[in-house]
């Protein structure tokens, strides 16, 4: 039999046909229920209350992607699922958390969080920017070993982009460890940047011919250990800014007698100089650090002073060409 619906009607709008209730949901007329019975039918119906299923809930489609829609009817409102043990909660999973929607894409995020024994809540362990699509982890256990951290991966991981280390990367494995970085094509080469503060101080990178290189915050200086290349070679190009005001070191054979070759350590096993000492003869050779008279243990221990050794071989060459110049002037003079 023909049921006569009501011409044009409105989202929502019901109508009884007969002994079945039937609601308009924009694009045809579905049955809601037998008119007053308490009951949902099983395709087509729309329940205002709570579900309670107390066995398995399997959702399929034969013709389109099988879909549970979770509807809120505002921002600033959540959309969640709860993993519970009785009635006590265990994790929420929030398909759009109640992060305000204030335009371009933001609020409505997708998190995960932890529920203690009470179910009550007890950390936020995962977060999805609805707007970004960036991923946070909230842990902050730290790493030992590659099977601890706030983050385990049992594979590998790859970075498409630029990749910051708050406080240590450590490689490991049992067959040989590899940290690989990439370059990103035409003038991206790979590197490493060392930032304290928030500021960069150096950097380690590979540049255009394959040269490995470690430089000073703003590459002024640096060196550089060539492919296939042996020893490291300093940058003395004289075109450098701070070569322009470059000048000529003399009378270093007059202030030979302050220099001191002493041997140290166990059994005296050691040669070398002690930077202050040092300082006296050719301070270009020297790095200067705190003027305290403590024990220093360890060279992360205070200011520490430091020594060039690979610039002694020029103060060296320079001592030869003084020692040159005098023994000529003996010559002429006898």
């Amino acid at each position: 039999m023909a049921i006569d619906f009501p011409a044009s009607p409105t989202v929502g709008q019901e109508f009884t046909g007969g002994t079945v209730l039937y609601r308009y949901n924009g694009y045809g007329w579905g049955a809601v229920a037998q008119a007053g019975q308490p009951y949902v039918l099983k395709t087509g119906d729309t329940m205002s209350g709570a579900l309670a299923i107390t066995d398995l809930l399997t959702v399929s489609s034969a013709t389109t992607a099988a879909t549970i829609n979770l509807d809120k009817s505002g921002s600033g409102q959540e959309s969640n699922i709860f993993g519970r043990k009785g009635t006590l909660h265990r994790w929420k999973i929030s398909i759009g958390d109640n992060a305000p929607e204030t335009g371009s894409h933001t609020g409505s995020n997708f998190s995960i969080i932890s529920r203690n024994d009470d179910g009550t809540h007890r950390s936020l362990v995962l977060t999805i920017n609805r707007a970004t699509g960036d991923v946070a982890l909230s842990s902050t256990t730290a790493s030992s070993s590659p099977t601890t951290g706030a983050l385990t991966v049992a594979g590998g991981v790859g970075v498409g982009g630029s990749l910051f280390v708050g406080l240590s990367a450590v490689v490991g494995a049992s067959t040989g460890a590899n940290f690989v970085i990439v370059d990103g094509g035409g003038t991206q080469f790979p590197g490493i940047t060392f930032r304290t503060d928030g500021a960069t101080r150096f950097k380690a990178v590979v540049n255009s011919a394959n040269a490995f290189i470690i430089h000073d915050a703003d590459a002024a200086q640096g060196v550089q250990l060539a492919q296939n290349g042996t020893t490291w070679a300093a940058y003395s190009d004289a075109r450098m800014a701070h070569k322009q005001n470059a000048r000529t070191v003399s009378g270093l054979l007059d202030r030979l007698d302050r220099f001191r070759l002493v041997e140290f350590g166990e059994d005296h096993q050691q040669i070398g100089v002690l930077a202050q000492e040092l300082y006296d003869f050719a301070p270009q050779l020297v790095g200067r650090g705190d003027d305290s008279e403590r024990v220093i243990k360890r060279i992360d221990d205070g200011d520490v002073w430091t020594v060039k050794p690979s610039e002694a071989a020029f103060v060296a060459l320079q001592l030869c060409k003084e020692l040159h110049e005098r023994i000529q002037q003996l010559k002429e003079k006898h």
